[in-house]
């Protein structure tokens, strides 16, 4: 593929890798020791849920062909031209490339809620958050419940490990030194590691504090607008993507920057969107 002069260099970089490497394998399974009473389809949303937590970027082939259009389509270059004269780093275009993709990735995986559902379902939530609290406050088994107790023995170990070998805890003469010591295993007594737990314990938030913050958050996310209002809609998508992609403008160059939202929008979903239909989308 032939790049415009344009085109910035660390994009090209990251797009010619993104041709060069194999297709990575299908994730793997994930796996629960299941309990009884609870249906298939639980689990296969649990795992799912897991996987999209995890997906931090367009599958390799979608996103190769997007990230190409960006870098090759000739509407582009007013866009590279502004950004380059806004960037003062080079992470700026990976964090702008990033911006695209969470804004489609976003919208696939949106619950796709209208403004009274999304209230419900928020609200739902921090009732849901609450009642839990109230049934284990009044449950003795529960009393001295700790999270720290669910951290793995060989978890915790790993930590000691990662703290004993982090170069930071030698002075700058030895760094060198410990890391490569660090290679060679390090062991530590039961009782290390079951103080350890106890010492993680002390600072992990309790179970009614993270129940009590999650009906908090729960309540104020209800009062939120979700980014689209209308999800039944034909264009949610790409309004979502404006809305998104606005944002993180505004939060990353203090201003919406209408024309790069809108050409960036044209491009990708091949679409005819200009300055004008961005306003009336985040307004």
């Amino acid at each position: 593929m032939d790049y415009p002069d344009w085109a910035p260099s660390v994009l090209v970089k990251l797009h010619k890798t993104s041709l060069e490497k194999p297709i990575p394998k299908a994730h793997p399974t994930i796996k629960f020791k299941k309990l009884k009473n609870i249906p298939d389809s639980v689990y296969e949303e649990i795992r799912s849920e897991n996987y999209r937590r995890g997906i931090i970027e367009l599958p390799r082939n979608e996103g190769a062909e997007l990230l190409g259009k960006l870098l090759t389509d000739l509407n582009m270059k007013k866009v590279w031209v502004s950004l380059s004269k806004r960037n003062k780093e080079t992470k700026q275009y990976h964090r702008y490339w990033n911006a695209c993709q969470n804004g489609i990735l976003g919208w696939r995986y949106n619950r796709k809620l209208t403004s009274k559902q999304h209230r419900e379902y928020f609200n739902g939530i921090s009732e849901d958050a609450i009642n839990l609290y109230i049934k284990l406050r009044d449950t003795k088994e529960f009393i001295n419940f700790s999270i720290a107790d669910l951290i793995a023995k060989e978890r915790i170990k790993w930590c000691l490990e990662a703290i004993k070998a982090n170069p930071l805890n030698e002075p700058s003469k030895n760094k060198s030194n410990k890391v490569n010591s660090s290679s060679e295993p390090s062991e530590f007594s039961d009782e290390q590691i079951e103080f350890s737990k106890l010492a993680i314990g002390r600072i992990i938030p309790s179970l009614q504090y993270v129940l009590f913050t999650i009906a908090e958050e729960a309540r104020q996310y209800a009062n939120e607008k979700p980014i689209v209002l209308k999800p039944g809609s034909d264009n949610a998508e790409i309004h979502y993507f404006i809305r998104y992609l606005s944002r993180y403008m505004q939060k990353e160059y203090g201003q919406p920057l209408h024309d790069i939202v809108a050409t960036t929008t044209s491009v990708l979903f091949e679409k005819d969107i200009d300055s004008d239909y961005v306003r009336k989308v985040i307004k």
